[in-house]
């Protein structure tokens, strides 16, 4: 049925609803339409997201390529992240080098490894060999070298003579790195990586600035720039530093000098839950 067009007139003019008119347009006027997106066009947008632990590139010696499965699982069993494959190398390792092999990969971190057997006595047609393994782990982006360890193991007595010294160097390379890895956690566990898209960045010098003052952040070790398209105005960040909650790098990112912010983290849950007390405040419980 066909309403009448007059009916809403009518009505205004008995009175019955205005007051109803009246609450709903006070309620229009205290909620703006943007209340869930305060973001203005003069503000820096930041979105962090928080990726995990540092990812690594395997550098292995070619002595070592058989063992590129199980440093992996090593790895990960102490959650860093992997660059899918290994990298076969020869020569010694350099911080140059290996800034410049893992910048080509984007990585983080760096495990190197080398391995060499020796044969020991021989007990009748039985061959047995003693695997030498040197494991070494840098942190690319400064190319620090955090940990090296070498480790000495005997291997498996058999008649087969390549069986004999392939088991030395894998038993030489799996303690090398367990204890390197260990080695490394103290300085190379409790740090993420992140990725920030910014958006409203209208220079490259505006684009600096906010680079050096993250860069001034307590526990912040590194951060570079992946991108920035001038057309949009959008760039993207990596940043390398220590776990910190949503209030801390809001709290430090809205007192940028000359520079409005609009913050807002993606956080990493599965770390997030498997070590909460990294993201306490310091001090906390």
């Amino acid at each position: 049925m066909m309403k009448n067009p007059d009916s809403t007139l009518t009505r205004l003019a008995d009175g019955s609803i205005l007051p109803t008119l009246v609450l709903l347009m006070s309620t229009l006027v205290a909620v703006p339409l943007s209340a869930q997106d305060t973001t203005t066009s003069d503000q820096v947008r930041i979105q962090m997201t928080e990726l995990g632990l540092m990812r690594t590139l395997l550098l292995l010696d070619e002595s070592a390529l058989e063992s590129e499965d199980l440093i992996a699982e090593k790895l990960t069993e102490v959650d860093f992240r992997l660059v899918p494959a290994a990298h076969s190398v020869t020569g010694r390792m350099t911080p140059a080098r290996v800034r410049e092999i893992a910048e080509s990969e984007d990585a983080d971190m760096v495990l190197y490894t080398k391995t060499k057997a020796r044969e020991r006595k021989a007990l009748q047609d039985f061959k047995l060999f003693e695997g030498e393994a040197t494991t070494q782990i840098w942190i690319a982006t400064t190319g620090e070298l955090i940990a090296s360890k070498t480790q000495r193991m005997t291997g498996v007595r058999t008649s087969d003579e390549f069986d004999a010294a392939r088991s030395a160097n894998e038993r030489a390379v799996a303690a090398a790195a367990a204890a390197a890895i260990k080695m490394s956690l103290a300085k190379a566990h409790k740090i993420l990586a992140h990725e920030a898209v910014l958006v409203n960045v209208f220079s490259d010098s505006a684009l600096l600035a906010i680079m050096e003052y993250i860069g001034k952040m307590d526990g912040v070790y590194h951060v570079r720039r992946k991108s920035f398209d001038r057309e949009t105005n959008e760039a993207l960040l990596e940043i390398i530093g220590a776990p910190h909650s949503e209030t801390f790098w809001r709290a430090y990112l809205e007192k940028m000098p000359k520079t409005k912010v609009n913050f807002r983290l993606n956080p990493n849950d599965e770390i997030r839950n498997k070590y909460p007390s990294w993201f306490l405040p310091a001090g906390g419980q």
